[in-house]
């Protein structure tokens, strides 16, 4: 498994790996590869939340009802209308749809809004999100499997501008980021 798909799916030992490997010993660039690759995988992960990358738990009353592509549409239309995941389980900006809005979104995903027999409560919908994983790994494959600094730059768009200290250096990070 290449070292970033560990990295995203959150595994501190091959973090570390990768800033010693780019630091090569210095511990004042350490503490630069540190915050470079920080940066990457916030931008990545950031990036997969606004493209809908959500992996929603299949035991939920809600999501089970439908597959994994047409729960990532209903997030994408939430998101679309305004109502955005946070990353840690809720909404960003505390802006909670109502059922009228998620009744909107599954229409909006393409999906037959008759087929849910019971919608959930104002409360159920603020905890759709409870247990939801960013699927940070799958978008950065589908966007940019080869991690050519192209298809990096375009799949992270606007948030790539703040990378610039780490594109530099890409000649030596992709390598090493598509390593065992």
């Amino acid at each position: 498994m290449p070292l970033v798909v560990r990295i995203l799916r959150g595994d501190r030992d091959a973090r570390q790996r990768l800033v010693a490997s780019l630091a090569a010993g210095d511990a004042e660039a350490e503490r630069e590869w540190q915050l470079r690759v920080a940066r990457l995988v916030d931008a990545i992960v950031a990036r997969a939340i606004e493209d809908g990358y959500l992996d929603v738990p299949e035991d939920h009353a809600f999501w089970r009802l439908f597959e994994r592509r047409e729960a990532r549409d209903i997030v994408g239309a939430l998101s679309a209308l305004g109502y955005r995941y946070d990353g840690m389980g809720g909404f960003a900006d505390g802006r909670v749809p109502a059922a009228r809005d998620l009744s909107l979104a599954v229409g909006y995903a393409g999906l037959d809004r008759m087929r849910i027999r019971t919608w959930p409560r104002d409360a159920e919908i603020a905890a759709l999100y409870e247990h939801a994983v960013v699927s940070a790994d799958e978008w950065l494959a589908d966007e940019a499997g080869d991690l050519s600094l192209g298809r990096m730059v375009d799949a992270l768009g606007n948030r790539a501008a703040e990378l610039a200290d780490l594109w530099n250096a890409w000649g030596r990070v992709r390598p090493v980021l598509l390593g065992g």
